[in-house]
């Protein structure tokens, strides 16, 4: 609760015409061709002189040159290069109303019933495949007409799950949600160094045709790759497959 809203106007006080009501930001260079402003102390005003108009400038031979002026009725700061030049409007210089070197206490409290800003000491990684997904991307694989489908976002699957694990989860524990990927191991659609060729030795005393044994191998490798047969992070041995196939 703010007990006094005007704290901060009365402590800049823009009215005054007091030189240390104001800051100073002047130009460097941030690399060839970029510029940008930062604080600078303006001690003893002498960085940059603060006065009300042009005409109180007074002698110019008192000044040491350059010497930079900020005017406040007009708002603009300019530079006098030498006694007998006229002063010129100059960016080297930007002037605010403000104060710096100011200390101040912030005191935050809070009722007994609230807490403040309570920190996550638990990250739970959270990785998830969900069904809409794994359809498509069977599909796909499959020969379906319909473009890679991508896994969901983590955004997106804060959203899905997020309104029910929050019930549950602590306060201290902090849920990120990662998708998973499929890594698709053969066929052309895969990498170069995983495009395998299996090659199928027929049993010459069994009467079945070569469509029908290439229909049942792919149908084998789609049972074998069941996500009820996996876990995250599972390795692939193709000895297993091939078992699972000739079996």
């Amino acid at each position: 609760m703010v007990d006094n809203p005007e704290l901060f106007l009365n402590i800049v006080d823009p009215i005054a015409t007091n030189w240390t009501r104001y800051i100073l930001q002047e130009k460097y260079t941030i690399s060839q061709g970029q510029d940008d402003y930062r604080y600078v102390e303006n001690y003893n005003n002498s960085v940059v002189k603060i006065l009300a108009d042009e005409s109180l400038v007074g002698d110019r031979n008192q000044y040491t040159f350059p010497q930079y002026f900020y005017f406040v009725k007009s708002g603009v700061v300019k530079k006098l290069t030498a006694s007998n030049k006229p002063l010129v409007a100059s960016l080297d210089y930007k002037v605010f109303v403000g104060r710096d070197k100011i200390k101040f206490q912030y005191t935050h409290s809070a009722d007994y019933d609230s807490r403040i800003d309570p920190g996550a000491t638990n990250i739970i990684d959270v990785f998830m495949l969900t069904k809409g997904y794994d359809t498509l991307f069977r599909q796909w694989i499959s020969g379906a007409p319909i473009t890679k489908p991508l896994p969901p976002s983590s955004a997106e699957l804060y959203d899905i799950i997020s309104p029910s694990l929050s019930l549950i989860k602590s306060i201290s524990d902090e849920v990120v949600y990662h998708p998973v990927n499929y890594k698709i191991l053969f066929g052309t659609i895969a990498e170069d160094n995983l495009q395998a060729s299996f090659k199928v030795i027929k049993n010459p005393s069994q009467v079945i045709s070569d469509n029908d044994i290439k229909a049942k191998v792919i149908t084998a490798i789609n049972q074998f790759f069941n996500l009820d047969n996996w876990d995250f992070g599972d390795t692939f041995y193709f000895t297993e497959l091939s078992t699972y196939v000739m079996n």
